[in-house]
């Protein structure tokens, strides 16, 4: 075979690789992709009762205690427990629930997380109350606490812990939650534009076939098994005489509880907050004993780009500063009185950027009454990177269709052949 060459076309071609590779080593790292929505709620749900079923509400008080440290107030937040574990008689600890067997943390402190707000209790938690709740197909006279009084733009976290077999999960031994159940009033929920986007998280054995059937845009789900595996719990506690946790929740609390150092912030003031990709790839099959299994081809965003406060933590809006002087306020009537400002003091995730915790700290919590429709005011990325980036490739093309040109004047003037055996010769 013969090769045609040109050392011209051989210059321009590695000076346009070179201002390639320049061009990607110039462009910005992928950074968190920003969401629609301005406001996140929590569905948390432990579905067993009976004593031996301790984990089930752990787990559910566990994930409770996370998103309200991360930023979710209450009123943001459904827990529903079919028993009131810490109070039974067995429990050796009265008063109080663990998951974890040095009893560093007590889920039912309520001091801990500022209050401890139970929103369905005992008989209460059904498989009608559930999808009434999803749906908001409420009985009259239903409190707004018991209601999910999300909008088009809000992020919700649906957390469900229990038994459950191929297709179901079973609500306190006495009723099941099938698959169709969930696809259907997930559905009715995007119909009704309840969610901008919503994440289903399913620890129980099998569980990756009871968000099968989910047909909704914009839905991201995650479960603890595969079909035919079982859901494994973490730690049993001799004192208490009960498995205190199952494995996906004990993993979660851990990713959230240590230091993130995937990057740094700007300034390097912090670490970078991690992403909803780094929290699936941290749930391995050697951590848990089962196969985790994620469903996202109903899910728009990549999962790298997807910072886990769109979910886990408080919705915040990024108000522009300038440098410019505000113009002075009005005094106030000499009658009024001014209210004095007390500045809110919720605990920030280890992972949040000093700006970040800045905006979350000024940030108002919306109300359940009347959620926020207003889009959240984004900030722009810079131009000059990706400018640059254009620039270079730009120059790039030119200095391969100039290769091209030289290649053919070459080839029309007679140019050089490589011969197979590495010798140069006039081509004719």
């Amino acid at each position: 075979m013969r090769l045609f060459f040109s050392a011209q076309r051989m210059a321009l071609c590695l000076i346009a690789c070179t201002l390639l590779l320049y061009g990607a080593l110039a462009s910005p790292a992928p950074s968190h992709q920003p969401s629609a929505h301005n406001n996140n709620w929590a569905v948390l749900v432990g579905t067993s009762k009976y004593w031996f079923n301790y984990r089930h509400n752990a787990n559910a008080l566990s994930l409770y205690r996370t998103v309200k440290a991360l930023g979710i107030p209450d009123d943001h937040i459904l827990l529903l427990l079919p028993e009131d574990t810490a109070c039974t008689p067995r429990n050796p600890f009265s008063g109080r629930m663990f998951n974890s067997p040095g009893h560093e943390t007590n889920l039912y402190d309520a001091e801990s997380v500022s209050g401890l707000e139970v929103d369905y209790r005992g008989a209460e938690v059904t498989v009608e109350a559930f999808l009434r709740l999803l749906t908001n197909k409420h009985h009259a006279h239903t409190p707004d606490s018991k209601k999910l009084l999300t909008d088009e733009r809000s992020n919700v976290l649906v957390y469900l812990s229990g038994h459950g077999g191929d297709g179901f999960l079973k609500f306190q031994d006495a009723e099941v939650l099938s698959a169709q159940d969930v696809a259907d009033a997930v559905d009715e929920m995007k119909t009704q534009k309840r969610f901008n986007e919503l994440f289903l998280i399913v620890d129980t054995c099998q569980a990756s076939s009871l968000p099968a059937s989910l047909r909704a845009q914009g839905v991201l789900t995650l479960a603890s098994s595969a079909v035919g595996e079982n859901s494994y719990s973490h730690a049993t506690d001799a004192r208490v005489g009960n498995a205190l946790v199952d494995k996906l929740t004990h993993h979660t609390l851990e990713f959230f509880a240590r230091p993130h150092a995937k990057g740094r912030a700007k300034g390097g003031a912090a670490p970078a907050e991690p992403t909803v990709g780094d929290y699936l790839r941290s749930l391995t099959r050697s951590k848990l004993q089962a196969t985790p299994v994620v469903r996202r081809d109903l899910f728009s965003r990549p999962l790298d780009a997807v910072p886990v406060s769109d979910f886990f933590g408080a919705a915040t809006r990024l108000v522009h500063v300038t440098a410019e002087p505000l113009p002075p306020a009005a005094a106030p009537p000499a009658a009024a009185a001014t209210p004095a400002l007390v500045p809110t003091s919720a605990p920030q995730p280890a992972f949040a950027s000093a700006s970040a915790s800045a905006a979350m700290s000024a940030s108002t919590s919306t109300s359940r009454s009347a959620v926020s429709s207003e889009p959240p005011e984004l900030q722009p990325s810079p131009p000059a990177s990706g400018l640059v980036s254009l620039l270079v490739a730009v120059g790039a093309v030119a200095l391969v269709l100039a290769a091209v040109w030289v290649d053919g004047a070459d080839s029309r003037a007679g140019g050089t052949l490589l011969k197979p055996d590495g010798y140069w010769r006039d081509g004719k």
